[in-house]
């Protein structure tokens, strides 16, 4: 009986033991799974939540005027679930004709697939419209702008750590059209745990722009902050992080090659926050799609392509060193005003046109050869049907070929550049008179709408012309004083200043006549051809002024005889177009390159080398014509030899 009693003691006992250890297991199992998790992904505990919360980004965004709307923002940071298990997408792989993989790709489908695969929007990138805004009204409807955060340490850095939001915009309607974008900010601590982070401020910010960014101190006057929020200004179209509302000029690979505008940005988003793991071992995870190395948005070439995910990017896992890339300023328009400075306007043109250029001939070589084809028998044409020969300037009545003209009146420059080149750079003084009457005058008329700024743009033509013409005046006297005397021994600018003084009764009279009559007939519409007409009729008039001591009514009038009849007109028409053509696309070549060679140049120099050089230009284009008056002179009394 004893013995019973000992082996069901025995028995009872190893069963205690067993559950004993069993408990023990699950919960030293458990803990250990803890342990390992917070090892694993330490990025995910509650203070990382609080840290990224707290430093969340605010976003400003300038708003549309309505539906389709390209000059105020179309898309909002939003939340990759707007592309996931969604139907109308398509998961496609890299190779012949791109196949289709399958529709609808969940963040578990995309697990682990690598860069030969794309997401395919619908939609053609090269053609927007206003299908990619609708189909993401449509995608987002009731979600909340959404950003990513991401935690990041880099190995050899210990004693730092960055927060790191990143942004996903459904398109990018910038120079370099394309699906899908993925933009970012990160700030930057002098500490080496969340837990320090979260009892300190960031030392540094660094905004994602392009292939580059910039960077700001944390208590620096450009960084915008509402306490510990960022405010953070996406460009229009191509949601370039900046940090200030303005207009941004691109001019090498890491800042984008273009214009970016964050002007008027008044609306202001609070987004949702979403962290991110280090990375995800579990293809059920809803997070998943993070281990996706293709492209969210469809593969065409170069920059043309949709854009890689977080995870792919260098600064992911060493962000102190994409950190130490960073400038420390871009170059900026603070009004935005890009209508009111011509060279930022015409650089932000020419890329926008050039980037088409680029599209149409990778689209379409064919028709691209062609058009360029055309373009280069027009100019072989018309190069070919003129003489390009030195002739003496003097007398200015004479006949000269187009050509001719234009050689000749280089030659002539160059011999009395000194004199020429200071009458020229007179006009940059009368173009700052200039522009404080037109701000003075725009400031007087606020508040008068579409009165006030007609007003404003009337007095900017009216003293723009004016000035012009006291250059002009100024040259033709010294061209008319060399040809009396070609030595020019006493010769200087001084002379044509003193000319046009004299006489500038008369210019003004015969400039306030000819803008009158030129503009009257444009703002009509239907007189627009008499406008141009009359345009081309007036181009010798100084020249009558200076060298035939005509009045300001009869500058206009002799001018207009001179140049009278179709053939005539037409003559004048070809040569003041081709000189000033060859003129503009020299000068705008010629600045574009400057402007990209000497990116590092501060923008008021760049301005005012700028401005110089337009006003170097004004005396050439005053001597081709002089000497166009004096081939129509020279040829008129060649056509009054003959008849008589």
């Amino acid at each position: 009986m004893s013995t019973a009693k000992s082996s069901i003691r025995r028995g009872l006992l190893s069963l205690t033991a067993m559950c004993a250890l069993a408990i023990a297991a699950v919960v030293l199992g458990t803990a250990t799974e803890a342990a390992a998790q917070d090892t694993a992904a330490p990025e995910l505990t509650a203070e990382a939540h609080e840290l990224v919360e707290r430093f969340a980004p605010i976003i400003a965004v300038r708003p549309q005027d309505g539906p389709c709307d390209t000059n105020g923002e179309e898309f909002t940071p939003a939340a990759i679930d707007i592309v996931l298990d969604n139907p109308h997408m398509l998961l496609r792989q890299v190779g012949p004709d791109n196949p289709v993989v399958l529709n609808g790709p969940t963040a578990s489908d995309l697990f682990g697939a690598g860069g030969a695969f794309f997401v395919d929007f619908p939609g053609d990138a090269f053609e927007p419209g206003c299908l990619y805004e609708q189909d993401f009204d449509r995608y987002n409807q009731g979600r909340e702008p959404t950003v990513y955060a991401h935690v990041a340490t880099q190995a050899n850095a210990p004693d730092q750590l960055a927060v790191q939001y990143w942004f996903f915009y459904y398109y990018n309607r910038y120079n370099n059209l394309h699906e899908g974008d993925w933009e970012g900010i990160q700030l930057l601590f002098d500490v080496g745990t969340v837990q320090e982070a979260l009892d300190t401020t960031p030392v540094s910010v660094g905004y994602s722009q392009h292939f580059g960014g910039e960077i700001a101190l944390w208590d620096e006057a450009k960084l915008e902050r509402e306490n510990d929020r960022v405010v953070v200004y996406p460009a229009t179209g191509s949601h370039a992080s900046y940090f200030e509302p303005a207009l941004f000029l691109g001019r090498s690979g890491s800042q984008g090659f273009g214009c970016d505008a964050t002007v008027d940005a008044t609306d202001r988003l609070d987004p949702t926050v979403v962290l991110l793991p280090d990375s995800v071992d579990d293809p059920d995870d809803p997070l998943a799609w993070l281990m996706f190395e293709g492209l969210w948005g469809e593969q065409r070439f170069g920059p043309f392509s949709g854009a890689t995910g977080p995870i792919t990017k260098p600064r992911w896992e060493n962000p102190v060193d994409w950190h130490d890339t960073l400038r420390t300023s871009s170059v900026a328009i603070p009004d935005g005003a890009e209508t009111t400075t011509p060279f930022v306007s015409g650089f932000c043109q020419a890329v926008a046109f050039g980037s088409g250029q680029y599209l149409n001939a990778v689209q379409s070589p064919v028709l691209s050869l062609v058009v360029v084809g055309l373009i280069g028998l027009v100019i072989w044409f018309l190069a070919t049907r003129t003489e390009w020969n030195f002739v003496s300037p003097f007398p200015i009545v004479k006949r000269r070929r187009l050509g001719e003209i234009v050689m000749s009146a280089a030659r002539l420059y160059y011999r009395h550049r000194r004199t020429l080149a200071a009458i020229g750079l007179m006009y940059i003084p009368l173009v700052a008179i200039s522009t404080l009457v037109t701000a003075l005058v725009s400031t007087v008329t606020t508040g008068l709408g579409v009165v006030g700024t007609l007003l404003t743009a009337a007095v900017s033509a009216i003293l723009s012309v004016f000035f012009v013409t006291l250059v002009a005046g100024a040259v033709m006297h010294i061209l008319s004083s060399l040809q009396d005397d070609e030595t020019g021994n006493d010769l200087g600018a001084i002379d044509g200043v003193r000319y046009v003084i004299a006489h500038i009764t008369t210019l003004w009279g015969a400039a306030i006549r000819a803008t009158i009559i030129v503009v009257g007939l444009a703002i009509s519409v239907v007189g627009i051809p008499w406008a141009i007409r009359q345009y081309i009729r007036y181009q010798v008039a100084v020249a009558t002024i200076v060298l035939e001591g005509e009045s300001a009514v009869g500058s206009l009038k002799r001018s207009s005889d001179l140049i009278s009849g179709r053939r005539r007109w037409w003559h004048t028409a070809v040569t003041i177009f081709s000189i000033q053509t060859l003129l503009a696309v020299t000068g705008a070549v010629s600045g574009l390159l400057f402007l990209i060679v000497a990116n590092g140049l501060p923008l008021g120099a760049y301005s005012a080398i700028t401005a110089a050089s337009g006003a170097l230009i004004m005396p050439y284009l005053v001597t081709t014509s002089a000497f166009l008056y004096g081939n129509i002179i020279a040829e008129r009394n060649e056509l009054d030899v003959t008849v008589g």
